[in-house]
């Protein structure tokens, strides 16, 4: 069986100014304990990433919260950079010692990049 390795889409000048940015802000993770949240700290890393047009809104979608971010930065980000991100987001949402029972992080128009399961703290890519 022949796997093919499907490459991301190759970043121009600012989209790999956009990606140096989210690697920097989430590159240390909140915290993986809800309780040691600084949900300050949370709240400037997202209003970071939303000023250089990686998060491009949060609110609600069918009563779950999301968060909408930029597709070519998301593509390109690792694994880590991506779970940071949405603990990031549940912290600057839900706040010390509380967790999202989940989260959606979706593209501009809306379409599912990946569901966030704040009880076991699992990313789960689409």
């Amino acid at each position: 069986m022949l796997i093919k390795r499907v490459s991301p889409t190759p970043l121009k000048g600012s989209e790999m100014k956009k990606l140096a940015l989210a690697l920097a802000i989430t590159a240390f993770p909140i915290t993986a304990l809800a309780q040691d949240c600084n949900r300050d700290d949370a709240v400037d890393r997202i209003s970071q990433l939303e000023e250089a047009g990686v998060v491009l809104g949060m609110g609600f979608i069918q009563d779950t919260a999301s968060i909408a971010v930029d597709t070519a930065t998301w593509e390109n980000a690792s694994f880590d950079v991506r779970r940071n991100l949405a603990l990031t987001f549940e912290c600057a949402v839900a706040g010390p010692g509380k967790a999202l029972r989940s989260a959606r992080i979706v593209t501009r128009g809306g379409d599912l990049l990946a569901e966030w399961d704040g009880a076991m703290k699992e990313l789960h890519l689409q």
